[in-house]
């Protein structure tokens, strides 16, 4: 009989999908296909006594995930974690320390001129108890799966006492994605120019705002493709005030309507905050186009330095990029390179592996403790 998992996620995986909904849904596709009988569950505390190997998502949804590997631990079940982790409090560090410097400046003056001071409070305690939750959920796995080497050094720097067994798994693409009709795309929205394509859910951690305002300065038509939720609608609003006639949101969109937009674009622009690497940058070189990217997460680890980066912050340095991206000629060993290794295939094959480990460790230790 085959390896019996349970796939674990935030709770609103389904309702607000992102990267970590794609990589759980197409790793269990090419596990079936590998034979291992894959079934999910978003709750925090169901029964997994039908299960051999519980896998859980995501180390920055907590405390569903915490939840989610502690329960599983509680019910002596081996468990994998796809840690998709990227400590940006370090990429913050200097924003804090200039306004960490600018607040001292202000309370020294309030207390020369009223002897009091601004009283901050930074959510420290919260900070601190999401901290310990990412901690635990990480020291209780059996095995880490992160996405790049890059990614489990960001996990051992972070917490120190992590040492656990780690086996990384690359983030993949689904060849179909090349299969896209550019003319398709063009007669169905109306778009004849060449154009930037943004494929993701509209947020400030997304960039599209100085994204939009790069492209502008560039003379640059922009589309953005993807889901927006309704607290980042006044974000999505100043995009389209920023970019004016020059910007185009489409919403989200189907896998297949996706790939029309892939083959239809002249270059993918992805300037996030981080992004470990970024399923759709991957995709977009899947499909031959430039990209440009931050480096930031584990982006060069894939890309190498075959992608255009930017500095998240600057608009003149994204616009920068985008113009080298524009003018270059198409990434053919990129895209080469990313086809043979990056796929959801080899994702699911280096997943099995640890799977194999987790529940051959667990059964040997049932054994020992049998002859005792």
């Amino acid at each position: 009989m085959g390896l019996r998992v349970l796939m674990q996620n935030r709770p609103d995986s389904f309702e607000f999908p992102g990267g970590d909904t794609v990589q759980m849904l197409e790793t269990k596709r090419q596990l079936e296909n590998l034979g291992v009988e894959v079934s999910v569950d978003l709750s925090e505390s169901p029964d997994v006594s039908a299960y051999d190997v519980v896998h859980v998502f995501n180390t920055l949804s907590m405390p569903s995930s915490y939840y989610q590997v502690m329960n599983a631990k509680s019910q002596g079940k081996p468990v994998t974690l796809s840690t998709i982790f990227w400590d940006v409090g370090a990429l913050e560090k200097n924003k804090r320390a200039w306004r960490t410097t600018f607040k001292e400046g202000i309370n020294a003056l309030l207390r020369t001129f009223t002897g009091r001071e601004i009283v901050a409070r930074d959510c420290f305690e919260r900070q601190v108890v999401y901290y310990q939750q990412q901690e635990a959920a990480l020291l209780a796995s059996d095995c880490l799966l992160p996405n790049a080497r890059t990614e489990l050094e960001q996990i051992r720097r972070a917490f120190p006492r992590v040492r656990n067994k780690a086996h990384i798994v690359p983030n993949g693409v689904d060849p179909n994605i090349t299969l896209g009709d550019a003319e398709r795309f063009r007669r169905q929205y109306g778009i004849y120019e060449e154009f930037v394509l943004c494929v993701a859910n509209v947020s400030p951690r997304k960039n599209q705002l100085r994204l939009v305002k790069a492209c502008r300065m560039c003379g640059y038509l922009v589309v953005l493709v993807g889901g927006c939720l309704d607290w980042n609608r006044q974000y999505l609003d100043s995009c389209l005030k920023a970019g004016r006639d020059r910007v185009c949101y489409l919403g989200p969109m189907s896998h297949d309507a996706v790939a029309d937009a892939f083959a239809a674009c002249r270059v993918h622009a992805l300037p996030s905050s981080v992004e470990t690497p970024g399923l759709a940058t991957l995709e977009a070189v899947a499909c031959g186009k430039n990209v440009v990217v931050c480096d930031r997460g584990s982006v060069r680890e894939y890309l190498e330095e075959e992608a255009f980066y930017c500095d998240y912050y600057s608009i003149d340095s994204i616009a920068c990029a985008l113009s080298q991206a524009w003018r270059a000629e198409p990434p053919v060993q990129l895209t080469s390179r990313v086809l043979e290794k990056y796929t959801w295939r080899r994702a699911a094959e280096e997943t099995l592996k640890a799977y194999q480990l987790v529940a051959s460790r667990i059964q040997s230790s049932s054994e020992t403790l049998g002859t005792l």
